[in-house]
């Protein structure tokens, strides 16, 4: 997990605050199985909507080593500090002008 993932407040006033900006973080387990069904079937794409932490690349990377299926993963995110505060290895750019 990204450093981020773990800084993550648990509770209080905090935790409350993101949720009010419409911030939840996908449990690690839930990712995983759903990213599993995924991998059951012929898709080979996995788009995340709100990639946050990355709970959902994560497990696909976990499970595609395990299983030696490819998936492309693309996902968006609007708050910009998350993607650069998690260390994540991934591409920023907009998406609507760089698709």
């Amino acid at each position: 997990m990204s450093e981020f993932y773990q800084t993550l407040p648990a509770a209080g006033p905090k935790r409350e605050a993101l949720r009010q900006k419409g911030q939840f973080w996908t449990p690690d387990w839930v990712a995983e199985a759903m990213v599993g069904y995924l991998l059951a079937g012929d898709s080979h794409t996995l788009f995340d909507p709100a990639v946050g932490a990355g709970a959902f690349f994560q497990a696909a990377s976990r499970l595609t080593k395990q299983t030696n299926k490819k998936l492309v993963l693309t996902g968006t995110e609007i708050d910009e500090q998350i993607p650069i505060n998690s260390n994540a290895n991934v591409q920023i750019r907009d998406f609507v002008l760089d698709p």
